[in-house]
């Protein structure tokens, strides 16, 4: 198991929406230079107190080339790893998913980062492609 984090994070990059309740996007792009294992965690959108959380998206590159594709990813936050987004086969195929019903908004009171974490391992290893998350916020 391993934990990664994206450009954002790393840069401690920011966008804060502007106060009464518009809402701002934050875009993380992960980079991999090696297939996902069961347990990484890809840090991919800072997320500040006092915000609030209304949307989660997720696209991959395909990162499971085999005829029959295992992986899943969970997307959450440091705690609950698949709260927006639970087994989600998007890396299977190169194709995008959105976050899971009645999760949404979600206030912070704590600084924290949107993650996303492998929760089954591909079935063929592809050991470069991205990983992309939108977080939209208030």
């Amino acid at each position: 198991m391993a934990t990664f984090k994206s450009d954002m994070v790393s840069g401690n990059q920011s966008f804060k929406p502007f106060p009464s309740g518009a809402v701002g996007v934050r875009k993380g792009t992960i980079s991999l230079t090696a297939a996902p294992n069961v347990g990484d965690i890809y840090q991919v959108v800072d997320v500040f107190a006092g915000e609030t959380v209304h949307d989660v998206k997720i696209k991959c590159s395909d990162l499971d080339s085999n005829g029959s594709p295992a992986l899943v990813f969970g997307v959450g936050d440091g705690a609950d790893t698949d709260y927006y987004i639970a087994a989600s086969t998007a890396g299977q195929d190169g194709s995008a998913d959105e976050q899971d019903n009645n999760v949404c908004p979600k206030v912070y009171s704590a600084d924290d980062t949107i993650d996303v974490i492998c929760e089954v391992a591909p079935a063929t290893d592809v050991a470069t492609g991205t990983i992309e998350v939108w977080v939209y916020i208030s």
